[in-house]
């Protein structure tokens, strides 16, 4: 006994058993599969249809063109690195940078910008030269983790107009000339002489008094 089935492929996604989907020519259905921590887009002759979650479908591509743009929305990692940038006392050094993210809105990802991750790692560039130049070399040494938060809250506003959400941005490495390696080490060095020197000081005032005191205990009581 023979059972014949008649299916329309008209419909988008024509009712058809998933067991025959791998004896359908591609050239009729297209079967898509979607991962864990990705979302599929459809665009059907160019406009968006559906945005499918992790499973198998299938979609009829009789006499229609169809297109699927994959978005991950796991955590990802952008490092931005060797740029030049120069402070506001004019001391030149490269900055390395790390922002991490992920896509919050699969849709936005893609029709706002044309490669997420360029767009992320150019508008953290911009951030890092503006953040850069409002310092001194001393105030970036020494408030480094504080002034980070102003770039890191211009780059999350930025990104959340993309359908991304900036996890953590922040400072990898901090490259200073060579002849700015030496002087820095010159002053710390000066500061530690002087300090040594004041300690030094205080030990010797110290140890005069208490021999003063001893010799005025010496002189009241012979």
């Amino acid at each position: 006994k023979v059972t014949v089935d008649l299916v329309n492929l008209e419909a988008l996604r024509p009712e058809v058993p998933e067991s025959f989907w791998n004896l359908m020519p591609t050239s009729l259905l297209q079967t898509i599969l979607v991962l864990p921590g990705e979302r599929a887009l459809i665009h059907l002759d160019g406009v968006l249809q559906d945005v499918l979650a992790e499973g198998r479908y299938a979609y009829s591509v009789l006499n229609r063109k169809l297109e699927v743009v994959r978005v991950d929305l796991r955590e990802q990692e952008v490092q931005i690195l060797g740029q030049e940038l120069m402070t506001r006392d004019k001391v030149t050094l490269r900055l390395n940078l790390i922002v991490k993210y992920r896509v919050t809105d699969p849709v936005k990802a893609v029709q706002s910008v044309a490669v997420l991750r360029d767009a992320l790692y150019s508008e953290a560039q911009m951030a890092a030269r503006h953040f850069v130049a409002e310092l001194n070399l001393d105030q970036l040494l020494e408030r480094r983790s504080e002034a980070v938060a102003p770039m890191a809250e211009a780059l999350r506003d930025r990104a959340a107009t993309w359908g991304a959400e900036v996890l953590k941005l922040d400072v990898k490495d901090l490259v200073l000339p060579g002849e700015m390696k030496q002087l820095l080490n010159q002053v710390i060095e000066a500061e530690k002489k002087a300090a040594a020197q004041v300690i030094q000081r205080r030990e010797e005032v110290a140890s005069t008094r208490s021999m003063a005191n001893t010799a005025q205990m010496l002189e009241r009581n012979p």
